[in-house]
């Protein structure tokens, strides 16, 4: 019967945190050197990396090495006739485990032009695990460290990987916060409807976010665009709503710029779902009053509540649950709008 596997920190019972990194560096670069000869006759190596993965607890330094054996193992791929195994056990050693939830897990991550080829023969493989210790690795740094920017590398392989979300939790939570990270140049570059099926298997909400304001932004890309509009699932309206619902997040003066000729545009395809939220997102933005309401937009909410009654107190039920300045001025701009186009209390019930 095999004795339990133990951590790190059982060890440090007789070494200092410093000689035990002093030690597993030594290891590291033994592994390097053992790198090139690597074969399957010898599987020293690889039974060295597995054995590592199966610590409970790794210190951190080991993440950071780990990702320099993947450099060193792409670095000879073409001659290593067990590299794909070696790639996959040093991901593994360094990124499995890792709490999804939490960012900041991993810095000092050195990057080469070697990394570059992990990508391909992960995303390759199909292994959902190992993909998923690959966006570990590049999604975990903070935004002072440049890891995360190799993703734009490979955004067809990210989108690509609608097909798997669903029976992987940690993947989906990986992928998520993978888009969080691409920018419109690299929605642009696999193409808006390929994105938004993607968005459509992810199903992403509030409580999934690491940055409102990156997703909102990202969101507004979509919907300024013909192909987004028209293929943008009907949640992701919805929650572009609920993402200005609170502002409180707003306060630190990130911009955020909205286009009204996609309101003009929803009016005129007569899309009434998507322009109550659509309009719902503009006066949160705008925070009218009786005496500043744009007209194109006042034009656009009566057209809105003819054609959708139950959107007047839909609006009502977002200004409430909002942290907007002066609510009742809001409210009061609402009901002199009803006014004005003869809507009254009866005529705004929902229709049958």
């Amino acid at each position: 019967m095999s004795s339990p596997v133990p951590s790190f920190e059982s060890l440090d019972n007789g070494f200092s945190r410093v000689c035990l990194e002093q030690v597993i560096s030594q290891l590291s670069r033994a592994i390097i050197t053992a790198i090139p000869a690597s074969h399957p006759r010898h599987p020293l190596l690889r039974g060295m990396l597995l054995g590592l993965a199966k610590w409970e607890t790794r210190p951190r330094c080991l993440r950071e090495m780990s990702y320099k054996w993947c450099s060193a193992i792409c670095k000879g791929y073409q001659g290593l006739e067990d590299g794909e195994e070696l790639l996959f056990a040093s991901l593994r050693v360094g990124f499995r485990g890792l709490d999804v939830q939490y960012r900041r897990t991993v810095t000092g991550l050195v990057h080469t032009r070697h990394h570059r080829y992990v990508g391909d023969i992960v995303f390759n493989s199909g292994d959902d695990e190992v993909i998923a210790d690959l966006l570990q690795a590049w999604t975990s740094p903070d935004r002072s460290h440049t890891s995360y920017h190799l993703l734009n590398t490979w955004p067809q392989y990210v989108i690509r990987l609608r097909r798997v979300v669903s029976t992987s939790q940690r993947l989906r939570r990986l992928v998520i916060r993978s888009v969080e990270l691409l920018g419109p140049q690299q929605v642009r570059q696999v193409g808006v409807e390929e994105f938004t099926a993607l968005l459509d298997c992810l199903r992403v909400g509030t409580d999934d976010m690491d940055s409102e304001i990156e997703w909102l932004q990202l969101l507004l890309y979509v919907v300024q665009l013909p192909e987004g509009r028209r293929t943008l699932p009907y949640p992701y309206w919805e929650l572009i709503v609920e993402l200005v619902v609170d502002k409180s997040w707003f306060r630190r003066g990130d911009p955020i710029d909205y286009d009204l000729q996609v309101m003009l545009s929803l009016q005129e395809e007569e899309e009434w779902d998507m322009l109550e939220c659509w309009s719902g997102f503009i006066w949160f933005l705008r925070c009218p009053k009786v005496d500043t309401m744009p007209e194109d937009l006042e034009c656009t909410m009566l057209s809105l509540f003819r054609q959708r009654p139950g959107a007047v107190e839909k609006l009502e039920r977002w200004i409430q649950r909002s942290s907007m300045p002066k609510v009742t001025e809001c409210l009061e701009c609402l009901q002199w709008i009803c006014e004005r186009g003869g809507l009254d209390a009866a005529s705004r019930q929902d229709s049958p």
